[in-house]
């Protein structure tokens, strides 16, 4: 996980996805009865938020899916509310359940999260302050983000294509921004040249054109 700035309210969310989500609410009062799902209108805008990154588990997916941070199991309330919305990839988004001891994405700071090489799993860091590290525990337990089969491969996929040469270390910022720190840090340790590091938000995809023969 890494930061995520809280993003502003899209200018047609009122209209698309609260005043009728919060109709259908007034008139079912059926807890069992599966909601109209309005906010996938604000899918593209909640990607865009997250620059195509999954909430949870920082990589690139162009498929990610609308989390509703509040499980709407337990709480319909905020089921069509902007603020309640993240973005995640939907394998992660079906794991989190309705459990809610889990860190809220737009919560993160800076360096909380490292992958370790060469295992690629993702761990806490020391920066995590004292008041967050149960929740981040939880976080870690809950969400298969650490050493699940699933996202190692992911990571070992984005590992492959910079050690191949198809992305650059700059351009692996905007697609696993976490295995880029990773790298970044083994290569200045082990004195070999790399980019200066910018805020991930203002990075720019750089990947290599194949060459055509």
């Amino acid at each position: 996980m890494i930061p995520v700035p809280r993003p502003k309210e899209p200018r047609t969310f009122d209209k698309d996805v609260r005043q009728p989500g919060q109709r259908w609410l007034a008139s079912d009062a059926n807890p069992k009865t599966r909601p109209p799902s309005y906010w996938r209108k604000v899918t593209p805008q909640l990607c865009d938020a997250f620059s195509t990154r999954c909430g949870y588990t920082a990589m690139w997916d162009l498929c990610g899916t609308v989390d509703h941070f509040a499980p709407q199991s337990r709480d319909r309330s905020n089921l069509y509310e902007w603020d309640n919305l993240r973005y995640a990839s939907q394998w992660i988004n079906a794991s989190k359940k309705a459990h809610v001891d889990i860190l809220d994405p737009y919560d993160v700071e800076e360096g909380w999260f490292e992958v370790s090489l060469p295992s690629l799993q993702l761990v806490a860091s020391d920066k995590v302050p004292p008041d967050k590290q149960a929740l981040v525990q939880s976080t870690l337990k809950r969400l298969p983000i650490t050493h699940d089969e699933r996202v190692i491969r992911q990571r070992r996929a984005w590992l492959e294509q910079y050690e191949q040469g198809r992305v650059t270390l700059e351009g692996l910022y905007d697609f696993a921004p976490l295995l880029a720190a990773a790298l970044e840090k083994q290569e200045s340790g082990s004195g070999r040249k790399a980019p200066k590091k910018e805020t991930v938000a203002k990075k720019k995809t750089v990947v290599k054109k194949k060459r055509h023969r």
